[in-house]
């Protein structure tokens, strides 16, 4: 069947939609800490069977000089079809990648994608944080970490739509 011109822009509105809310995320859940501190972020993305899948990893401002750069593995189905979309982080050096080591699935819809994030610095552990799109049990909006070891977090696909 044809796609129509409102398939077409209905599409490009549900981008433009999960691209805002992923923009937004860090403005709507800031860090926990006492401490007030001004955080750099940066927002690798990817697509699983054509899902929209990202998070959003921030550092403080004031350790970015320590930063070499932040390491972010997506977890993903191993029979997913997945495409590294973008990082829209000028600031934040960063390295995206997945491993097929899920187990299989149909769809997304709730299936939280387990992600790790690793921040390769100098000089002494250094905290980050990242905001996640939550769903269901053992996911969270907001989580914290230090460069000592890695910080997981579980993300989810917004809509079990192909997008692309």
């Amino acid at each position: 069947m044809p796609r129509t011109l409102t398939t077409r822009f209905s599409r490009v509105s549900l981008i433009a939609f999960v691209a805002a809310i992923a923009i937004a995320a860090p403005f709507f859940s800031g860090p926990r800490s006492a401490e007030a501190s001004v955080w750099c972020a940066g927002d690798p993305t990817i697509l699983v069977n054509g899902n929209v899948v990202s998070v959003t990893v921030h550092v403080p401002m004031e350790r970015m000089r320590d930063l070499q750069y932040v390491e972010v593995v997506f977890h993903v189905p191993a029979n997913a079809d997945v495409k590294l979309l973008v990082n829209d982080s000028i600031l934040l050096p960063m390295k995206t990648r997945f491993v097929k080591d899920q187990p299989a699935q149909r769809g997304l819809l709730g299936t939280p994608i387990p992600v790790e994030i690793i921040a390769h610095n100098s000089g002494a552990p250094m905290p980050f944080a990242a905001t996640t799109i939550a769903v269901g049990k053992g996911t969270s909006l907001w989580s914290e970490g230090t460069s000592a070891a890695p910080l997981w977090v579980k993300t989810a696909g917004l809509l079990n739509v192909r997008l692309f």
